[in-house]
C-alpha cells in the first residue's frame, strides 16, 4: 500500500515593502495540506527616509516548513542599504514519519515552525509547522494522539517603529503543518 507524500507545502508569503518614511508588516505563510509543511512568513520593512522590502518567506518543502523572510530596516542615508536586517526564525517544523504495530498514547509529537527575531525597528518573519505521519498496523490510541501532536506555524512578533509617527509592524507568522494518522495493512504473509 503507497501513502501520498506531497513535494511542495504551503505557499510562501510575498515581500512587503515600505517607502519614504513608509512601514509594512509581514504577510503569513499558507497552511499545507494533504501531509504539507506550512510556508514561511515575510519580514517587515520599515523605511526611514529610505525605499526597503521586507523579504519573502520560503515554500514549505516535503521536509521541513518555509523559512520567514528577513525583515527589513533601511536608514536614512543610505536608502538602499539595509541598516537593520532582520534574522528570520531559527528552524522549521520538520518531517516526522512512525510506524508501528500499535501506538499508544504516550508521549508528545512536535513539528513546529519558530518566531523570527527582532532587530532594532524590524522582524523576520516566521517559519512553517512541519508534517507528522503516524502510521499503524493493528491499534492506535488516535484521539490522545491526536491531541499531542504539535505542528503550528511560528507566532507572528511585533517591533515599534518610529518614522514621523510611532507604528507598532508584526512579522508574518509561519503557516501550520500537518499531522495525520492512518491504519495501514502491509500483509506480512
Amino acid at each position: 500500500m503507497y501513502q501520498l507524500m506531497v513535494v511542495l507545502g504551503g505557499a510562501a508569503a510575498r515581500a512587503v515593502g515600505g517607502w519614504y518614511e513608509g512601514y509594512a508588516s509581514g504577510i503569513s505563510g499558507t497552511a499545507g495540506t494533504n501531509r504539507g509543511t506550512g510556508g514561511g512568513g515575510s519580514g517587515t520593512a520599515h523605511g526611514r527616509g529610505g525605499i526597503t522590502t521586507g523579504y519573502a518567506g520560503s515554500t514549505g518543502t516535503s521536509y521541513s516548513g518555509g523559512i520567514g523572510g528577513n525583515g527589513i530596516d533601511a536608514d536614512r542615508n543610505s536608502p538602499l542599504i539595509s541598516s537593520g536586517a532582520n534574522y528570520s526564525s531559527g528552524g522549521t517544523g520538520g518531517l516526522l514519519i512512525v510506524y508501528s504495530d500499535s501506538i499508544n498514547g504516550n508521549g508528545i509529537y512536535i513539528a513546529n515552525g519558530y518566531s523570527g527575531y527582532r532587530n532594532g525597528e524590524s522582524a523576520g518573519g516566521s517559519s512553517g509547522g512541519g508534517s507528522i505521519n503516524i502510521f499503524y498496523e493493528t491499534s492506535c490510541e488516535e484521539d490522545i494522539i491526536t491531541k499531542n501532536t504539535k505542528v503550528s506555524g511560528g507566532a507572528s512578533i511585533s517591533v515599534e517603529a518610529y518614522n514621523i509617527s510611532h507604528h507598532t509592524l508584526y512579522s508574518g507568522a509561519g503557516g501550520n503543518g500537518t499531522a495525520n494518522i492512518k491504519q495501514i495493512n502491509l500483509n506480512k504473509n
